[in-house]
């Protein structure tokens, strides 16, 4: 069980880092707006509704910690 936890940890990072292409410590809107839409099929309406939510501060990016919610999320769709 314990090594679960490492592995999904580092299963989220590696997602998160083929995201950040950059490097630069977050996932666009526009990023997020690919993954959803174009990656899950989701509906305009549901990918501005899943930003909203997990834009948790409002700054119009996905930083480290709101894309660990946002993955749960997507891997629940």
């Amino acid at each position: 069980m314990f090594c679960l936890y490492y592995f999904r940890k580092a299963q989220i990072r590696h997602s998160f880092k083929r995201f950040d292409s950059v490097d630069c410590g977050f996932v666009s809107l526009e990023q997020a707006r690919h993954i959803l839409i174009d990656l899950l099929g989701f509906s305009e309406e549901k990918c501005a509704h899943a930003i909203d939510i997990y834009d948790k501060d409002g700054n119009g990016q996905i930083d480290y910690e709101e894309f660990v919610d946002f993955y749960a999320m997507v891997e629940e769709e």
